[in-house]
């Protein structure tokens, strides 16, 4: 394996572990290590998804801010956003309130249930601390 495919198959794997499916994850790694932006049936070239996958695959990138669409000369093509800290930013955030309040929330007698809910407040406030350092970083 070459250093672009290992790359490219990293890549794939810490997008799955951020939660997208395989076809996400495999486009946003080949448009992320294409050197110009890419149409659809170039993807398609170079995957083995059909037409529709890759049109919805792509437009749920989109949707979260790591593909962008442009057109040149009446085709559209596609290219990858690589800013990673706005997908972990969106991550964080959305463990924080989906998983971790609720969690925070709970009361129980259950020592079992009180250290999970302790160590969720720990996370919660790690992922705080994150969010400050990350805005007076930006500042």
């Amino acid at each position: 394996m070459d250093k672009k495919e290992e790359l490219m198959q990293t890549i794939k794997k810490m997008m799955q572990y951020l939660g997208f499916g395989d076809a996400e994850s495999t486009i946003y790694a080949l448009l992320a290590l294409s050197n110009e932006p890419l149409t659809i049936m170039e993807i398609a070239g170079k995957i083995n998804y059909s037409i529709a996958r890759i049109y919805s695959s792509i437009s749920y990138l989109m949707k979260e801010g790591l593909v962008e669409k442009n057109r040149e000369n009446g085709t559209t093509k596609y290219t990858a956003n690589i800013n990673f800290i706005d997908v972990f930013e969106r991550r964080r955030q959305e463990i924080m309130e989906k998983f971790l309040l609720p969690i925070i929330s709970m009361q129980d007698h259950d020592e079992r249930v009180r250290r999970i809910v302790e160590y969720s407040k720990q996370v919660y406030n790690y992922f705080e601390k994150l969010n400050e350092l990350n805005k007076k970083t930006l500042v």
